[in-house]
């Protein structure tokens, strides 16, 4: 079922919309007090310039309705379409207070309906212009019965009641003013509230890169880029959940770069350095991405294989002692082979990150004592040992 909506979807333009047809009531006002005066013979007003009139303020009020409805409007700035709105309502009123002498008094409340409007847009200058042309527009009526000297025209009456109504919308320019004033302000105030949102969002935003960098440099390692002990702990934590939910276990190798000692003496600190960024990058390169590589400290690092079994544990560390011994290491131009001893050891459930560190460790210090560049093995949590040479 298709269904039309009267008025538009976009808030301001409804808020609009909303604001011409209230302002359209005045014309039927005007319109509807015409047509009960001629009817009660109250007012001299020809049946066919009732129709003429009813007809033209009919189709005035649909085409302005069409044009709110379609957003035409939006090409002509508010405050301007208001004021020739207000000038063609106080043209019809003037028309229809000119047709009558017993109801004037009546007429005269649509001026003051009309002038009411300027409250919404219009500023304390151009409600005084408006207010004026209303004033000066009920004088030339009476200027106008008081030169033909239209038949039970009271000129006393008359001029009492354009003083009055001077009056009114003096006070109403005055309250305009004020309205205006507030409005100003609170528009100022919403303005100000935005910004200070924005501003908030905005250090939000910078706090939270800020933190998230902090976090970065508090998990990574400076030297070689890799995750530090913190790092480690957060991601084995993180890992063991999974693992556990999906009853899967994960491999712990504990990697120790050979004669590190010996090289640090030999080559310096500064070219050590570099060999480890060395030999960080190369071993990262041979990881997959699920692969968690963290330096331990020192010329330790510690690498976690999700999903691990005995076979797919042993391929990645004998893969990786391949890499290392066959790579030309720039640090040290290649001057001598570069070797790791490795340990590694299964995480299962139940078990914990230092138990698995542990037997990582003695299964890495087997390595060592069966001479090094090899790795041991320890798949069992009673620290049995493995030994697995090249």
């Amino acid at each position: 079922m298709v269904t039309i909506k009267l008025l538009p979807s976009d808030v301001k333009q409804r808020a609009l919309t909303e604001r011409f047809l209230l302002s359209a009531s005045a014309y039927i006002l005007c319109v509807s007090l015409a047509w009960m005066s001629s009817a009660f013979g109250l007012a001299e007003i020809n049946s066919s310039i009732l129709i003429w009139s009813t007809a033209i303020i009919s189709a005035y009020i649909i085409t302005l309705f069409v044009v709110y409805r379609s957003g035409l409007n939006t090409l002509i700035e508010d405050s301007v379409l208001t004021r020739l709105q207000m000038l063609a309502a106080i043209g019809w009123s003037s028309f229809f207070i000119s047709q009558t002498q017993e109801l004037r008094g009546a007429f005269l409340m649509v001026y003051l309906f009309i002038t009411m409007f300027s409250f919404f847009t219009l500023n304390r200058a151009q409600t005084i212009i408006m207010s004026f042309f209303i004033s000066a527009s009920y004088g030339w009526v009476i200027l106008y019965d008081w030169v033909t000297q239209t038949p039970n025209f009271n000129p006393h009456a008359n001029l009492l009641q354009w003083t009055i109504l001077t009056a009114v919308l003096i006070w109403l320019c005055a309250i305009a003013g004020y309205m205006t004033h507030v409005r100003d302000k609170v528009r100022r105030s919403s303005l100000q509230i935005k910004q200070q949102n924005s501003q908030i969002q905005e250090t939000n935003e910078e706090l939270a890169l800020a933190l998230s960098r902090v976090e970065e440099l508090a998990s990574t390692d400076e030297l070689t880029g890799l995750g530090n002990r913190r790092y480690l702990r957060k991601e084995a934590t993180k890992l063991a959940s999974e693992q556990y939910q999906e009853n899967k276990a994960f491999a712990v190798c504990l990697l120790d770069v050979d004669h590190f000692k010996r090289i640090n003496d030999t080559y310096g600190h500064q070219k050590g350095d570099e060999l480890l960024r060395e030999i960080a990058e190369v071993m990262r390169n041979q990881l997959s991405e699920a692969a968690t590589l963290a330096r331990f400290g020192g010329e330790e690092f510690v690498l976690l294989l999700p999903e691990a079994t005995m076979e797919s544990t042993k391929a990645v560390c004998e893969k990786l002692l391949k890499q290392i011994t066959s790579h030309h290491f720039v640090a040290i131009n290649g001057s001598q082979k570069i070797s790791l001893s490795i340990g590694a050891t299964l995480f299962c459930s139940g078990d914990n990150m230092d138990k698995a560190l542990r037997r990582a460790d003695q299964s890495m210090y087997q390595a060592k004592a069966n001479g090094r560049n090899q790795c041991a093995y320890d798949f069992s949590l009673d620290a049995s040992i493995v030994n697995i040479s090249n």
